[in-house]
């Protein structure tokens, strides 16, 4: 799916699109620039392996974002003036967290059979039959 939305992005404005290029400049090597925000190049099962493993509530961060905190934070951006607070979550909610079984109803879903592979246009003669079958008797 990455791949055909990289060939078949919407367009976007063209200095939004070299702000994004100049970005990814900072995180890619040349020649991955221009899909390396949207294509993974090969599938590493030890490296996805070794990231899960380390998402863990031992060394989660969480952020809440509710106008609930108004006048109850303890710091202010300096830039944005946007209030804040940082507190530790407790090791009993930490240890209640890693505990926890997982949930059997929660699941990757079945493979979409309806993505397409080959996006690739198909001409058909009077016979009904593509280029290519013709061109495979040949």
């Amino acid at each position: 799916m990455a791949e055909i939305n990289f060939n078949y992005k919407f367009d976007k404005k063209i200095s939004d699109y070299a702000l994004q290029l100049a970005k990814d400049l900072q995180t890619y090597p040349p020649e991955d620039v221009l899909t390396g925000s949207y294509l993974i190049q090969k599938f590493d099962k030890p490296l996805i392996v070794n990231v899960l493993q380390q998402l863990s509530p031992d060394n989660m961060r969480m952020h809440i974002i509710s106008r609930k905190f108004k006048n109850k934070t303890t710091f202010v951006e300096p830039w944005f003036k946007v209030e804040y607070s940082l507190k530790k979550i407790s090791s009993s909610l930490v240890q209640a967290w890693n505990e926890v079984s997982p949930n059997p109803e929660l699941s990757l879903p079945e493979a979409n059979r309806f993505v397409p592979r080959d996006l690739r246009v198909r001409v058909t003669n009077s016979s009904g039959r593509t280029e290519r079958e013709d061109w495979a008797e040949h």
